[in-house]
């Protein structure tokens, strides 16, 4: 198949645009401190401040509905709301143009390194179950660069307009089962899509109306790679608690691609993956990066050293100002000067029921051999329950919990209980629907593996939930 006239004339305009951002992006990598002065005199000028506070913060002092530096406002996003509180962020038009810069920076390299034939690309955002915020990833481009790209994305912004979660994967499945020359997936969470497969195999009958009966056979063999033979490469969360659901969708596409995905949260932009990099590496022109250490030490990020995790701190063009975005991250190593950043956990994905002190990092190492599935551990009182969808034995879960050292000197005093089991085999679609009704965006949840709320609990029996959990 040979590329379109269309995708020949987009890629040479993408070389255009991105050219001088391409060459300051690969000095800033060269030369990170001296970008990141550039960057935060923007910022404080933007925000008619001569310096930073002095402490971080967690947004609390920040008014909503406002913008929070000298620009105006033009249109409020609404944060996931994962966990805490959800936060209203303006969108400016210094903090837009970051978001545009990223994206033109991947598309460069994407198309610098992938040999597209027809350039078909599925941007996954989530539903839009409310009328805030952008309604498409497009909104984030120029006008010029929104036309070049339309007739390359498969699913339409009317696509994610709906009422519930159902009616947006009905949209979101039959175009996509209409386009077998899709050959770039960009999603936040692996079980988004995975979640989309399984409500493909199970709504056959209401997708047979809409998709050829050759396809119907296909997803009932499961045979993915038949319904995109043209796939090339999968954008997507590779770290922390990604990497369990991660090793489904390279079973599901063995010749396909995985990208793992920067980070990039409502609030701002912070790492790009990069190709030469092997890795993803800080945006060094849009944002102004700080971290904590285990000392509790604020310090710039260009001063990181090899292996270490702190939690990032960052300083947007939209006015945030050393803001705890609620990240740990770790310097896997180093691309020309600048580190190259791994997402580890959230801050504050930790249970310590009696001084057991279990968090992420220490559950994918004791699980790590486990089936292939989904799973979750949820605190409970004085035990824990290990949620999955596949059938585990409580004995073989809690011997391997007792590896971790604390959880087994609280057994051995009889501090805990036995861990308990409980099994849901559709537990993916359970907690699509857990986030749907919180209204928290599908795409932009980050996957946890370990809850000390154990109301999780209740909805996953029940599917139902009550203000409690709001």
């Amino acid at each position: 198949m040979e590329m379109s006239v269309r995708l020949f004339l987009v890629r040479m305009a993408v070389r255009i645009l991105t050219r001088q951002k391409r060459q300051r992006f690969e000095r800033a990598l060269r030369e990170p401190q001296k970008c990141q002065q550039k960057v935060l005199s923007d910022i404080l000028t933007l925000t008619e401040l001569s310096r930073l506070p002095e402490q971080p913060t967690e947004y609390v002092s920040y008014p909503d509905n406002k913008s929070w530096t000298t620009e105006s406002v033009k249109f409020y996003e609404t944060t996931s709301g994962n966990s805490g509180k959800k936060k209203t962020i303006p969108y400016t038009r210094s903090l837009l143009q970051s978001f545009q810069n990223l994206f033109l920076l991947w598309i460069d390299d994407l198309m610098t390194v992938q040999r597209l034939k027809t350039g078909k690309l599925f941007m996954s955002i989530s539903p839009r179950l409310e009328s805030l915020g952008m309604s498409s990833d497009l909104d984030y481009l120029n006008p010029f660069f929104r036309w070049c790209m339309s007739s390359f994305i498969v699913a339409r912004p009317s696509d994610f307009l709906a009422h519930d979660g159902h009616e947006f994967f009905k949209k979101i499945a039959i175009r996509l089962l209409n386009s077998p020359y899709l050959e770039s997936i960009s999603i936040w969470s692996p079980t988004y899509w995975i979640s989309l497969t399984q409500f493909m195999q199970q709504n056959l009958q209401v997708l047979s109306l809409h998709i050829e009966a050759s396809t119907i056979k296909k997803i009932q063999n499961q045979d993915w790679p038949a319904i995109w033979p043209n796939l090339k490469i999968i954008s997507c969360w590779t770290d922390g608690s990604s990497l369990m659901s991660l090793r489904k969708l390279e079973e599901m596409f063995p010749q396909v691609s995985i990208q793992g995905k920067g980070l990039l949260a409502t609030e701002a932009p912070m790492t790009i993956p990069w190709t030469s990099a092997a890795g993803c590496v800080p945006l060094w022109n849009e944002v102004y990066l700080e971290f904590i250490d285990k000392e509790g030490c604020l310090k710039p990020l260009h001063t990181i050293q090899a292996q270490q995790e702190v939690e990032l701190v960052i300083s947007t063009k939209g006015g945030l100002l050393r803001y705890r975005i609620g990240d740990i991250v770790r310097c896997t190593h180093f691309y020309r000067q600048s580190p190259v950043l791994k997402f580890v956990r959230r801050v504050g994905e930790v249970s310590d029921l009696v001084g057991e002190k279990l968090d992420a990092a220490i559950l994918m190492d004791v699980f790590a051999d486990l089936p292939r599935g989904k799973w979750l551990l949820v605190a409970d009182g004085d035990h824990y329950v290990f949620v999955s969808d596949f059938k585990a034995d409580f004995q073989d879960i809690d011997r391997r919990l007792c590896q971790a050292f604390h959880y087994g000197l609280a057994r051995e005093l009889k501090q805990l209980k036995a861990v308990r089991v409980k099994y849901f085999p559709d537990l993916t679609s359970k907690m699509i629907s857990y986030y749907t009704a919180r209204k928290i965006k599908v795409g932009d949840v980050k996957e946890r593996l370990l809850w000390a709320d154990p109301r999780i609990l209740l909805f996953l029996e029940s599917s139902k939930l009550s203000d409690s959990y709001l």
